[in-house]
């Protein structure tokens, strides 16, 4: 047992506390960064935490809050989906190929490790509890507790691809698979910096511990909850969405207690395994499980959701562009020009007027079926960037939300549609898919310009409307920082589009420079990686199915662009094709989009077609 480096337990406390305030100190930290560092330090929470062996760490999966959300709805809707999964390492220092091929000890240490922490059931009873108090408005249904216990954690295989690099790759029942990202990204995340800092050893550099990793990390935390307090005017909610690339399992527990107890604005954690453990360790030492610094838990949807639907679906996002108009579901409809009905998806040549173009039915359907299975739009939170924000801002506004959904909300969640801004501020020419979203996730590109496309739609699409009669402003959730300093930047953007909350990850992770025997400075640096669905396979959706699940993102120069890249020569531009044409912001006819939608969900939802 124990991590890569060894036992991560602290069981000197004092002397942990004096490196931690040392190295806090030798960076910079003021009295009252450390007098704050000292009595978190001493809080028995904290030794509680820093005491657990590193087998009480291990028996749950890495899961953020958004998994079991995405799971619910996998369960209902699509019983009979299988996913693969591939992890690339982005950027490191070093490469898994290298560390397969030099330090094989390291790495058979890191296979038993993988095994130890995916062999594990992904509900047990704490997580299933932790979920209950701290997760608002989910429910753990039945089905998704027997689905989990009967498939458990699919298996992991590792092979090199053209480029000499080496990938993870897991496949199996889409939940099984989906257990896999986070959890093996952290274990990752953890060879990565073990690989380092035993060739720092080696070159007789520096000898690092669990623990002297463990006090940097902490101090480097404390110094960064101290900027931004210090910079960032009160307002911005602070979300922590760490656990797939955090340092040690350890530390993510810690980084969220010190977070929840000391980072003003604090508002929730997506990590499950973090919320879970000091949910546990309350209870053992007798505190209020409901105390400052234990979660909420926070999750919104991944990009995981709307590549599959995305993929499967790929036939309903073609744009109808020509036919004759006809009445279906309540609304004026386009029928395709060969004349094909709501039986399936329709692909019309286009007009003139018209070019050919697609709209992002997919990804609309992804958040549509997770609002109507897990939270109702009390949980409304769009995720625009999967296959680029101007094309589905052009989607959200063309589409209007099906009846069936709409039924399906009143359903399961009385009200809610009632209550939504959407229908106390009704738009005088309807409901629009775009309305249902009072907030915004961006997670690539530039944000200002991307708050801006989403914001200028919004405004474009009440002027005229008086504005008592108008809903909300979009609300946006920044999650793609590169530094503290991002953060202070935009809490003071123009008030249009200043973020309305950050979620981070990373830039709360990761070391101070350690000094090495001559006297210079050493650094360790985490690793830049992700796991993403690249396939998604059901044989109703055959026909309609694209190539690859594949995701763009927002970044002009394609840097977060994931595909399945073992397909055949050329299939990589097909793809980027499609996704170029999806990404755009398209003038789309409204009519066509909303009964492509309609059909999508008809077929989900009532036609179990990926059942």
């Amino acid at each position: 047992m124990g991590t890569l480096l060894g036992p991560s337990l602290v069981t000197d406390w004092e002397g942990f506390a004096v490196e931690t305030l040392q190295c806090a100190r030798t960076h910079g930290a003021d009295p009252g960064v450390l007098g704050r560092l000292q009595t978190f330090l001493e809080d028995p929470i904290t030794r509680h935490v820093l005491s657990l062996p590193d087998e009480a760490l291990e028996g749950y999966l890495c899961n953020d809050a958004y998994k079991p959300r995405m799971h619910r709805m996998y369960a209902e809707f699509m019983q009979g989906v299988t996913l693969e999964f591939k992890l690339t390492v982005r950027h490191s220092d070093v490469s898994l190929a290298a560390i397969r091929e030099k330090d094989l000890e390291l790495w058979t240490a890191f296979e038993e490790l993988v095994r130890r922490r995916l062999g594990v059931q992904p509900y047990p009873p704490a997580v299933c509890d932790t979920l209950r108090r701290h997760f608002a408005g989910f429910e753990l249904t039945q089905e998704m507790a027997q689905r989990a216990q009967r498939d458990g954690v699919a298996p992991v295989t590792w092979a090199l691809s053209e480029d000499g690099a080496l990938t993870a790759w897991a496949a199996g029942p889409a939940e099984a698979a989906s257990h896999v990202e986070t959890t093996l990204t952290q274990a990752v995340q953890e060879l990565l910096i073990a690989a380092q800092v035993r060739q720092l050893e080696r070159m007789e550099r520096v000898r690092l511990t669990p623990g002297s990793l463990l006090a940097s990390a902490l101090a480097r935390l404390a110094l960064g909850v101290a900027r931004l307090n210090a910079r960032v005017p009160p307002g911005p909610r602070m979300f922590l969405f760490a656990g797939r690339r955090s340092s040690s399992r350890r530390f993510l527990v810690l980084q969220n207690w010190y977070c929840g107890l000391h980072l003003r604005g604090w508002a929730g954690t997506s990590a499950l395994l973090a919320t879970a453990t000091l949910d546990g360790t309350l209870r053992a030492l007798g505190s209020r499980p409901e105390r400052l610094g234990v979660g909420p838990l926070v999750g919104t949807l991944a990009h995981e959701t709307l590549m599959l639907t995305d993929q499967l679906l790929a036939g309903y996002d073609v744009q109808q562009a020509t036919g004759a108009a006809t009445e279906q579901d309540g609304a004026t409809t386009t029928v395709g020009a060969a004349g094909q009905d709501a039986a399936g998806p329709q692909h019309a040549q286009a007009s003139a007027s018209h070019p050919r173009c697609l709209a992002q039915v997919g990804c609309l359907l992804g958040h549509l079926l997770l609002l109507a299975s897990g939270g109702g739009l009390a949980a409304a939170t769009a995720l625009p960037d999967t296959q680029g924000t101007p094309g589905f801002v052009a989607s959200a506004l063309a589409a209007r939300p099906p009846r069936e959904f709409l039924a399906d909300l009143e359903a399961r969640y009385p009200g809610d549609w009632a209550r939504a801004p959407a229908r106390a501020a009704p738009h005088p020419e309807g409901t629009v898919v775009f309305d249902l979203f009072p907030v915004w996730r961006l997670d690539s590109g530039s944000y200002c310009d991307m708050a801006d496309v989403v914001m200028t739609a919004w405004e474009e699409r009440w002027r005229g409307v008086e504005e008592g009669a108008r809903p909300p402003r979009p609300r946006f959730i920044h999650s793609n920082l590169e530094g503290w300093e991002s953060v202070v930047e935009l809490a003071r953007a123009p008030e249009r589009v200043r973020p309305w909350a950050f979620a981070f990850g990373t830039l709360a992770d990761g070391f101070l420079p350690f000094q090495d025997a001559t006297g210079g400075e050493v650094e360790v640096h985490l690793g830049s990686l992700v796991m993403k669905a690249v396939q998604a396979r059901h044989p109703g959706a055959v026909g309609s199915a694209a190539e690859s699940a594949a995701k763009l993102g927002d970044d002009s120069a394609g840097g977060k662009f994931e595909f399945d890249t073992r397909l055949p020569e050329g299939t990589k531009e097909r793809i980027l094709e499609r996704l170029g044409l999806l990404s755009q912001a398209h003038d789309l006819e409204g009519d066509a989009v909303s009964q492509a939608l309609a059909q999508a969900y008809s077929a989900v939802t009532r036609e179990h077609l990926l059942q």
